[in-house]
Order: C-alpha cells, then sequence, then structure tokens
C-alpha cells in the first residue's frame, strides 16, 4: 500500500487536508529518483501538464522508498462514547473495531501518527460544552496496540476536563512512552518539534488548531498548559521553521476545517500552503470527520 510518487526535489511539497481514513506516506523518492523520472517530470512541468504519480503498489523491485509514515485522524477513547460503547461489548478488543490489516499497517510503520481528542484523566471538572471527552488512563495501551508513536493534542477536546486533566494527559503519554506535539505545560513546550531519526533522516512533527468558532481551549501561557493554536499563523510558522533547521522532513498536523462537510474553508487552502512555503513538506488536517481535499502544491 506504499504509493509511488516519482519528481524532482522541486515537486516534492504536498497538502493533504484530509479526515477519517489511514494516510500512509512513503519518504526517500526524491533523493533517489532516476534520472530519466526527474527529466520526464521536468518537461512536464514546464509544458504546465498535470504530473503523474505512479500508484502501482505491486512492483517491488521498482520502490524507492526508505520508510515509512502512518497518519489517522481523530480518536475518542471515552467511555460515553459510542466507539468505546462498541469496543467494551467485544471479544477482541480494537481487532473486533479496526481491520486487521489496518491496524498491521499501522504497527509495521516507522512513525503511526494520529490525533488523541479527548483527555486521559480521572480528574478535572467538566467544561461548560456541548460534548467533554475524558477516558481513564489505562486506555493509553489501545495506542500501544495499534502501533502509535506520536500523537497530537493540538485539538478542541484536549482541555475538555481543564487544565490538571491535560495535565494528566501528557503524564499519562509519557509513562507510556508515546512521545505528543501541539500541547505543553507552557508556550515553549507547545511549540517545540518533536525529532524521529530513521535511516539518517530527521523528521520533525509539530501540531496547531483552530478548530474552535469560540475559544474554549486555552493556548500555552509562559506558565500556564494549553495547546498552540493557528487562527493567527504567526506562531505556527515559527514552530515550522524551526523544525526545518533541524530536519529532512516537516510533517505539519492542523485541527481545522467545518465537521461533517467534504467543502473545505478557504483559510485551509491558503495557511495550508503557507506552512508549505514555511518549510512543512506535507500538512495533515484533521477535525472535519469525513474526506475533504487533497492538494499537490
Amino acid at each position: 500500500m506504499k504509493n509511488k510518487y516519482k519528481k524532482t526535489d522541486e515537486m516534492c511539497k504536498y497538502v493533504l487536508v484530509m479526515m477519517s481514513l489511514l494516510i500512509i506516506l512513503v519518504f526517500g523518492a526524491c533523493e533517489k529518483s532516476l534520472d530519466a523520472d526527474a527529466e520526464a517530470c521536468e518537461e512536464k512541468t514546464e509544458a504546465n501538464e498535470s504530473i503523474e504519480i505512479d500508484l502501482n503498489i505491486e512492483d517491488a523491485d521498482l520502490n524507492p522508498y526508505d520508510f515509512t509514515l502512518t497518519f489517522a485522524g481523530d480518536i475518542n477513547f471515552d467511555d460515553k462514547w459510542y466507539t468505546m460503547r462498541h469496543y467494551n461489548r467485544v471479544e477482541n478488543g480494537i481487532y473486533d473495531c479496526i481491520s486487521p490489516e489496518l491496524i498491521q499497517i499501522m504497527q509495521d510503520a516507522d512513525i503511526m501518527c494520529l490525533n488523541n481528542e479527548f483527555t486521559y484523566s480521572t480528574g478535572g471538572s467538566p467544561l461548560g460544552k456541548t460534548y467533554t471527552f475524558r477516558a481513564h488512563p489505562s486506555r493509553v495501551n489501545i495506542l500501544k496496540e495499534l502501533g502509535v508513536d506520536i500523537v497530537t493534542l493540538a485539538n478542541n477536546h484536549v482541555y475538555d476536563y481543564g487544565e490538571q486533566a491535560l495535565t494528566d494527559t501528557m503524564e499519562t503519554l509519557k509513562e507510556a512512552d508515546i512521545l505528543y506535539c501541539g500541547a505543553g505545560h507552557n508556550l515553549e513546550e507547545a511549540m517545540t518539534p518533536v525529532y524521529f531519526e530513521i535511516d539518517g533522516k530527521k523528521v520533525a512533527y509539530v501540531a496547531a488548531s483552530r478548530a474552535e468558532k469560540s475559544k474554549v481551549t486555552p493556548q500555552d501561557a509562559e506558565d500556564s498548559p494549553g495547546i498552540l493554536h493557528c487562527y493567527d499563523t504567526g506562531l505556527f510558522i515559527e514552530t515550522i521553521k524551526e523544525a526545518k533547521e533541524n530536519a529532512h522532513y516537516v510533517i505539519a498536523y492542523v485541527h481545522w476545517g467545518t465537521e461533517f462537510t467534504h467543502v473545505l474553508e478557504d483559510v485551509q487552502l491558503v495557511t495550508g500552503k503557507d506552512y508549505l512555503d514555511a518549510g512543512a513538506d506535507v500538512v495533515i488536517g484533521a477535525h472535519p470527520h469525513c474526506l475533504q481535499g487533497i492538494e499537490y502544491w
């Protein structure tokens, strides 16, 4: 299931704005493209023609990629929510909820990332919201079963039970050896990229949120926990630039858009390109709970 993107270095930036499916990215082709492929791509670009993308996943001999990154969208382990009510009824846990083949893909990936859109805690008080999500800290083991290496916490539900629950969430993830980005005990931590090194390449993850029409989830202050916002893109762009200075590839994960629609907001199209121009190599979107657009830039 590894897509083969044959392109030159100048064509290696693209935006993905999507939700509710597994995204698989494979890296390395930019440095291993055959000269003939590069020339063909350049000729197509000069002629203002569309770039052909080879999606043949059967021919292993032609696979030029070094490592695989996978992504999923929002996940919720709150026992009151319908997904976990089903989970609690089935015999084989997560394997009766998600295709075992899909789980295997996530486990086999070099880095698996998803959006942790709830809080791990038994404490705190619910905010005055229509929906508030909280899971017992033991539920973090489901992430381990899925092969998750890093989660994003920049979303509109990680603060549903206040500061204590967010702090509990970060501690629970730390104890489970699962990294997180987009939130922190202070603004500096929320803006700090998370780095992985694979096959001699460094990959950076950064995350931010602009999902709330009424801003209930606070942005970190110098001495209080919260998430990183990107309503004003300045701080997130600063974070992306820092990541690009220290990594070969930068993954920007953004919580944005309108729920339950396939229609993109203009701000997604505009700021998505801004993030790429700042140094991101891919922008992954979450929050709408349905498939939205994909654009190559």
